[in-house]
C-alpha cells in the first residue's frame, strides 16, 4: 500500500522527504491506527510524500477487513503525546474509497 501524505498533513506533523516513520496499530483496538515520526524507524517518507509497505498494507487491511484491491482516502486526526513520542491517529471510520 502506498500511503500519500497531503501537504497539511506534512505541515501539522512536520514532515519531509527522508524522515523516518513508523506505523502502528492499537493491540487491544486493532482498528486503532497511528503513524509516527520517528529516527532509526522502519519506513522512509520519499521525495513523492509517499510510503510503501506491503506489510504495513496487509496488516491494515485485515484489522479494518477492507477489500484489498481498493485504495482508500483516510483522515489523520489531532496528535497525542505518550511516553515523550508524537503519535498522530489515523481515522479508519467511515474510509472513502478512491
Amino acid at each position: 500500500m502506498l500511503f500519500f501524505f497531503s501537504a497539511r498533513t506534512l505541515e501539522d506533523a512536520g514532515l519531509k522527504p527522508g524522515d523516518r516513520i513508523d506505523f502502528l496499530f492499537d493491540e487491544n483496538r486493532p482498528s486503532d491506527w497511528y503513524f509516527t515520526k520517528r529516527e532509526g524507524a522502519a519506513l522512509e517518507l520519499s521525495k513523492n510524500n509517499g510510503i510503501y509497505s506491503a506489510s504495513i498494507r496487509g496488516q491494515l487491511i485485515k484489522s479494518l477487513e477492507l477489500d484489498e484491491d481498493e485504495n482508500y482516502s483516510f483522515k489523520i486526526g489531532e496528535k497525542t503525546e505518550q511516553d515523550g513520542n508524537t503519535y498522530w491517529p489515523i481515522i479508519t471510520a467511515n474510509l472513502k474509497k478512491e
